[in-house]
């Protein structure tokens, strides 16, 4: 600690002698430029030497003292801020918090406490921001916390404190509590501090201590709480309803003053005195309410202990008996009625014990199976012999197999009269609650109702068999087939009805005919369906008819109509025809447009050969042109050279530019003649392109010094980084580009803007040239891509032609966009791969 303290005493005084020396010496020449040349001293004597020595020695010391003062109070700062910190660190990792302040950029200035412990992350992930706060709340929280957060990011002065959820890196989620709130500076808001606790146990243990209050004041029973004096200390919302009084009418009085007991054995205190000796005790009584009325109640009162057995009060729970009361008064009277109904019903009705001894049998056996009620009480079914052995034992396992707790079966049984005669009963048994395992039963004849399910059985069975035969053939036929109802509902179909309107049978069934029909034949269809159900012959049994799919497609069908007896439905099978209509109205049109197609065949092929025939002949002209049309251009160029040669004197100067300007239109007119011989050797002759690497930048360059470009065109370049090198045939590129630009300074006599584009889309570089000139009408943009069409009073109409022709040679293609007045844009699209 000691020699690094010397070192930063160093390094201070050579900072601050370095300082000082540095301001001198700025100051000196300062001098020596502003005042030498006004006055002419020698400035660097002993004494300015002097002068200075003291100026650095004393700035110098001055701040070294200031550096190193500063350097003291910035370490006294430092060591009272750790020790701070590491208070707060201490305090937050005992309490189980965490603390952090954000910024502005959401990025953490400091963090306290122990947030490994809390998260299972470590704090250098959140400093780092390979996690945020956020991202670890859980996601049903998440919302709720979000929108605070933002708030802390825009609301000067807010504060928060929330409890919310958070998933650990280890998955176990965690209950925090978090206090926020935002700080200002100069009225702005910088960041927010947060300080997060961990309440998962707290929480735990408040929703306990909720669960438990939330049971006793919503349970039924009336619960009164006592002290050890008997003094009332609580009652739930069922004590307040039962009684009448609220708790803070009776809260602190004797139990006495609220309950006015009429006990059914005992007093209440003699109970409470047994309650101390026994712990728990369970008497009734009948109470008075608030309002006078009587209430039977049955309270069970409890001794409270504390943890060193002495008595504190008790708990007494009430339970309002008194409908319990009346229902068993009810039951004795209902009981006497059952009795009187079963020995005077038709059914047999009766009871059995676990043991299957008939406790109880109605009289009405005596009239149904001849036996007498006294010869089968105490008496086991299996030993009367009344039902066969094995009957009953199917019986009895079907009804014990559920598992139930009280099972309960329904069934049909075979039992012998007295007579021996067999016959069939239906069995309804159920195991009685709290009797033990005694089963009540009723049995009613149905030996009659048996013979007829037998009959009705064995009529059905037959009818399933004819009409699965039917439907069988109903299905399968070719025949699209459906049954109409008067309403002209669609109430039945086949499968190939669901494939002639291809929809599925739901999305056809229940609706009307009239739904599948054209237009144009609803009415006639309709006035057929009502008059044939009219009994008359004026509605066709067989016709035509259009209809439509579910898919809109118009068909036509075939239909065969015919009403089914003794009903107002008629049955209608269908034969989809459209196909053959179909065949029909080809075999018209072609008959019809037989010769009309042979005189357009002859045509296109006439056009064909006077194509071939004139680019054999273009390319015969461009040959035997170009050689003679190079002389030219070379003899023009050595007769503007000799002419530019002459002095003033052999020449007037007037006649020398008129010589020079119809050399420049000789040149321009041989550059025209070039022209036309290259684009009918392009437009004729095979192309074979090629792949090259090029500067789009530098074409554009080149094709604008060819054409020439006037001084009132004003050129624009847009080229994007990515299109600057393109790959493609540069020859066939240059020519277009040529053309293009060649008709754009021609749509601009009066002058405007070109502009020249390049970008990349893909795999695929656009090139536009775009003008500013008079723009092409309309009905001419389908014919400017047809050879010699042209509405320019020079020219072939070859042009864009062959830049169509060049163009798609190379995979590429041509666009136009115009407008009349405004200018015209052509684009080519340069595939790169191919």
């Amino acid at each position: 600690m000691g020699q690094e303290r010397d070192r930063n005493t160093v390094s201070v005084f050579k900072v601050s002698f370095a300082y000082a020396l540095t301001t001198y010496l700025l100051i000196f020449l300062l001098d020596l430029f502003l005042f030498s040349q006004i006055i002419s001293i020698p400035l660097l004597t002993e004494r300015e030497l002097f002068k200075g020595l003291i100026y650095v020695t004393i700035t110098g010391t001055l701040t070294y003292l200031l550096l190193q003062k500063n350097i003291i109070l910035r370490k006294d700062l430092e060591l009272s801020l750790k020790a701070s910190r590491h208070i707060l660190d201490s305090f937050l990792k005992f309490a189980r918090g965490i603390a952090f302040q954000v910024d502005l950029a959401r990025t953490r200035t400091f963090i306290f406490g122990d947030f490994e412990l809390i998260t299972s992350f470590r704090k250098e992930d959140l400093i780092r921001g390979r996690i945020k706060w956020g991202q670890i709340v859980y996601s049903e929280d998440r919302e709720k916390f979000e929108e605070n957060l933002q708030k802390l990011y825009t609301t000067p002065n807010y504060s928060v404190q929330e409890e919310y959820r958070i998933v650990r890196g280890d998955g176990q989620v965690r209950w925090v509590r978090d206090f926020s709130q935002n700080f200002t500076y100069k009225d702005k808001i910088v960041g927010y501090n947060r300080i997060i606790y961990d309440v998962t146990e707290e929480k735990i243990a408040r929703d306990k201590v909720s669960f438990q209050a939330s049971i006793i004041e919503n349970i039924n029973d009336a619960i009164i709480v006592l002290n050890e004096n008997l003094i009332i200390q609580h009652m739930n919302r069922a004590a307040e309803k039962m009684y009448g009084w609220k708790l803070e009418e009776v809260f602190g009085k004797y139990i006495f003053e609220l309950l006015n007991s009429e006990p059914l054995t005992r007093d209440f205190k003699s109970i409470v005195k047994e309650v101390r000796e026994k712990r728990v005790m369970e008497e009734d009584f009948i109470q008075m309410k608030r309002n006078g009325e009587k209430v039977y109640v049955n309270m069970r009162i409890s001794p409270i202990y504390d943890q060193k057995n002495n008595l504190v009060g008790y708990v007494t729970i009430h339970q309002d008996i008194t409908e319990k009361r009346l229902m068993a008064k009810a039951l004795e009277e209902r009981e006497k009625l059952f009795r009187t109904i079963t020995e005077n019903m038709y059914d047999i009705v009766g009871l059995v014990d676990e043991d299957g001894r008939i406790e109880y049998i109605s009289p009405s056996v005596e009239k149904i199976l001849g036996y007498n009620v006294e010869d089968l009480i105490g008496k086991r079914f299996l030993e009367l012999n009344i039902v066969e052995r094995e009957d009953l034992e199917k019986l009895i396992y079907e009804f014990m197999k559920g598992g139930e707790r009280y099972p309960r079966l329904k069934g049909e049984i075979k039992a012998r009269n007295a007579v021996g005669e067999q016959l069939w009963f239906e069995i309804t048994a159920n195991m009685l609650p709290k009797e033990g395992k005694k089963v009540v039963f009723s049995a009613r004849e149905i030996s009659e109702r048996k013979r007829l399910e037998g009959e009705v059985k064995e009529y059905t069975k037959n009818l399933e068999i004819s009409e699965k035969r039917y439907r069988t053939i109903f299905e399968n036929t070719g025949t699209a087939i459906a049954v109409i109802e008067e309403d002209t509902r669609i109430s039945l179909i086949n499968s190939e009805f669901e494939k002639m309107l291809e929809c599925e049978r739901k999305e056809i069934l229940g609706k009307s005919f009239i739904e599948f029909l054209s237009e144009d034949e609803v009415e006639r269809l309709l006035n057929y369906h009502y008059t044939r159900r009219k009994g008359g012959d004026e509605a066709p049994t067989r016709y035509e008819f259009k209809f439509y799919t579910k898919k809109g497609k118009l068909k036509y069908g075939y239909a065969t109509v015919s009403i089914l007896p003794e009903t107002s439905k008629s049955l209608v099978s269908i034969i989809d025809i459209s196909e053959m209509k179909e065949k029909e109205r080809q075999l018209k049109v072609y008959t019809e447009n037989l010769e009309k197609i042979v005189e357009e065949k002859t045509r296109e092929l006439r056009e064909k050969e006077r194509m071939a025939a004139l680019g054999e002949a273009a390319a015969l002209i461009g040959h035997d042109l170009r050689n003679p049309l190079q002389a030219i251009r070379n003899n023009l160029y050595i007769i503007e050279q000799k002419v530019k040669g002459l002095k003033d004197e052999a020449i007037g100067k007037n006649e020398l530019e008129s010589v020079l300007g119809k050399v420049n239109t000789m040149y321009k007119e041989v550059e025209y003649m070039n022209k036309i011989v290259l684009d009918l050797q392009d437009y004729a002759a095979p192309i074979k392109p090629s792949k090259n690497q090029f500067d789009i930048r530098k074409v554009f360059d080149e094709v604008i010094v060819q054409c020439m470009v006037p001084e009132n065109v004003k050129i624009l370049f847009e080229i994007d980084k990515e299109a600057a090198e393109v790959k493609g045939d540069l020859y066939i590129v240059k020519r277009v580009l040529k053309n293009l630009i060649l008709n754009a300074i021609q749509a601009m006599e009066e002058g405007g803007t070109l502009t020249l584009t390049a970008k990349r889309s893909g795999e695929k570089v656009l090139i536009s040239v775009k003008d500013t000139g008079v723009g092409i009408p309309e009905e001419n943009m389908s014919k400017i891509f047809t050879p010699f069409f042209t509405t320019k009073s020079k020219g072939q109409g070859l042009g864009l032609a062959v830049c169509k022709r060049l163009i798609e040679a190379i995979g590429g293609n041509i666009t136009v966009e115009s407008k009349v007045g405004k200018g015209t844009i052509f684009t080519i699209t340069i595939p790169e791969k191919g």
